[in-house]
């Protein structure tokens, strides 16, 4: 489908922008990025994952041996200190679920088209006004919990929404803008 040139002395057509949701969904930034940087499917995915994986594993065990350290010693006592007992477990856990979410977040904003780097001040800020809710307000543990997690995101998107502003405003890179706010 075509649709004419403004110019009507120009006498040529050009092609009007697509419009399917294939077309669409393929001029997504995120999408391009996957499709650039994994092109696969599937099954494919799985091994690549497990390739990406063992490349790293091989890398560490090659900078450690470098080191003069056992890779196998270290790599044990890495699971060991991960995931040796109910203990090490809670705590692995404990302390990746906020990296979790935050990078459930830093997708979400990806598949928005908007290249959130700051996460991590995002999450330090939510963290600073939780603590801060939980110190000075003293409500039942119930709703004090509620209040913390509202806080905390209030807090976040604020701290994000910086970034938000100073791209409308001024037209600054979001990359760069929320990486700073990291610090």
């Amino acid at each position: 489908m075509s649709y004419p040139v403004p110019d009507p002395g120009a006498g040529t057509a050009v092609p009007a922008p697509p419009t399917s949701p294939e077309a669409i969904s393929s001029r997504e930034p995120s999408r391009q990025l996957a499709r650039l940087a994994l092109g696969f499917r599937g099954k494919d995915q799985l091994v690549l994952a497990v390739a990406a994986v063992v490349f790293a594993l091989v890398l560490g065990a090659l900078a450690l041996g470098a080191s003069q350290v056992d890779p196998v010693s270290a790599y044990a006592a890495l699971l060991q200190g991960a995931a040796g007992s109910v203990q090490s477990l809670t705590t692995t856990a404990m302390q990746c679920t906020p990296l979790l979410l935050a990078s459930l977040a830093v997708s979400l904003s990806f598949r928005g088209g908007v290249f959130n780097i700051g996460a991590g001040g995002q999450l330090g800020v939510g963290a600073l006004a939780a603590a801060l809710i939980g110190g000075y307000l003293h409500l039942g543990s119930g709703v004090e919990l509620v209040v913390m997690a509202l806080g905390a995101m209030v807090a976040g998107g604020i701290w994000a929404a910086i970034a938000g502003v100073l791209k409308a405003w001024t037209g600054a890179s979001e990359v760069i803008t929320t990486l700073m706010l990291n610090y």
